[in-house]
């Protein structure tokens, strides 16, 4: 009888070991779903350009500029002005504020695209490629635009900043 005992004891626990390492396996590819690609691009005047998207850009260059590739954008940068650029993976919590210099476009999910570490009040623009202005904000207090791209078509579309910066991104 205690021998008994002992087997189920030992099969009880084999079976709490099985399901902690199925939780943990399980939990381990939740988070590593949540990690995002951030494309960090300094320039040689001291400012940043980082973008936050869910699948890695493609970096390329052509005969006079570096070229930020994904399904959401299609950038440029002449690259006499880059000085460097490095690929980060972090989840949402593990991307830092958006230090002095630094503008970063945040495109998830492909319903809204987010420009942070702008002046506030700094008017910006979503236009289509017809250079139509679909819609118009300022920076909030927080630095921040953010443009609703749920309802639109499918298409190019550019965010233009009044301090001259732009991103062409792309509405699937």
């Amino acid at each position: 009888m205690k021998q008994e005992m002992k087997k189920q004891l030992h099969f009880a626990r084999l079976r709490r070991l099985v399901l902690a390492m199925a939780l943990c396996l399980f939990g381990s590819v939740a988070t590593f779903a949540n990690d995002y690609n951030v494309l960090i691009i300094q320039f040689a005047d001291g400012t940043t350009q980082s973008y936050v998207l869910e699948t890695r850009p493609k970096v390329t260059f052509d005969s006079r500029n570096l070229c930020v590739q994904s399904p959401y954008v299609d950038d440029k940068y002449e690259y006499e002005n880059v000085k460097k650029f490095v690929f980060e993976t972090h989840d949402l919590s593990g991307i830092q504020t958006v230090k002095g210099g630094e503008c970063r476009l945040t495109l998830i999910g492909g319903n809204s695209a987010t420009v942070s570490g702008l002046e506030t009040g700094l008017a910006a623009m979503l236009c289509d490629t017809a250079g139509r202005k679909v819609q118009t904000t300022k920076a909030d207090a927080a630095g921040t635009v953010s443009f609703n791209l749920q309802g639109l078509p499918v298409g190019t579309y550019i965010i233009s900043l009044s301090s001259g910066k732009s991103f062409k991104i792309l509405k699937h």
